[in-house]
């Protein structure tokens, strides 16, 4: 198993809805940092972050009445 070091300012574990706002917010804060997410589940599918992330969108977009 190949072993690699990566540097970070910032890491992030999971990456689902929150972790992925919280680094985007990090990111807003100061473009400059070196942010990683760690997420466990597939690259191309994990469960979490399609649904939720539609979710954040809608709610997000939707025009208050």
């Amino acid at each position: 198993m190949e072993t690699r070091m990566i540097q970070a300012d910032i890491v992030i574990i999971g990456g689902g809805s929150a972790g992925c706002m919280a680094a985007i917010r990090a990111l807003e804060v100061n473009p400059d940092l070196r942010v990683v997410i760690f997420e466990k589940g597939d690259i191309n599918y994990s469960g979490s972050i399609a649904r939720g992330m539609a979710g954040a969108m809608t709610r997000s977009l939707t025009p208050r009445a």
